[in-house]
């Protein structure tokens, strides 16, 4: 049984053979990704098999750039920004030491003739810039948490025909709010015990 941890199903593999000194399994990994391999006398169906694994790897798809035009709330700071670009919050003196989270908001159009070209298709939201974790949201509806590389989250069945509403809440780490020059850890001027046990 080949499994993913990241979503508790089990994979499929383009191949299985036996040979004299051992099993061999062809498997496709997507960037970044661990799979566990789990083996025992009472696993039933220890590998499926699915020859098509790596047409499907082959098969073209098409990418629609959404990467222009979004808006960034960062509720904590009152900060909105409209960016034509997305760039980095260090790059912005307001949040380069913010430690938290920001949603960003893009409304984008499909029309019918997108749609039915995904029909039948998985759907996948990249984030190929993302610094550290993001909760997604599709039409209002809760797509999933990207957590790590390759950030990518499928949000199939989720886009309609006409306007579509993306909110992307990223969160990023306390280091940031901890290297801020003019951030002053609180000093505690009481002894916590009286000794050390």
């Amino acid at each position: 049984m080949v499994l993913d941890l990241m979503n508790g199903k089990t994979r499929a593999v383009s191949e299985v053979r036996k040979e004299e000194k051992g099993t061999t399994i062809s498997l496709t990994f997507k960037p970044f990704e661990s799979l566990v391999f789990v083996f025992g006398k009472n696993i039933q169906d220890e590998v499926t098999v699915n020859p098509a694994e790596d047409a499907l790897k082959k098969t073209f798809t098409r990418e629609l750039d959404i990467s222009e035009n979004w808006i960034l709330n960062v509720e904590a700071l009152h900060f909105h920004r409209e960016y034509e670009k997305l760039e980095s919050w260090e790059k912005n003196e307001a949040l380069k030491y913010y430690s938290g989270s920001g949603e960003y908001e893009k409304k984008f159009v499909l029309s019918q003739a997108d749609l039915d070209e995904m029909n039948g298709k998985k759907v996948f939201l990249g984030l190929e810039h993302l610094g550290e974790t993001a909760a997604v949201n599709v039409n209002g509806v809760a797509a999933g948490v990207i957590l790590m590389h390759p950030h990518m989250l499928e949000i199939t069945g989720l886009l309609k025909a006409g306007e579509n509403v993306l909110k992307i809440t990223a969160e990023n780490l306390l280091i940031n709010q901890a290297i801020d020059p003019q951030h002053q850890p609180e000093t505690i001027k009481e002894t916590i015990i009286p000794q050390w046990p």
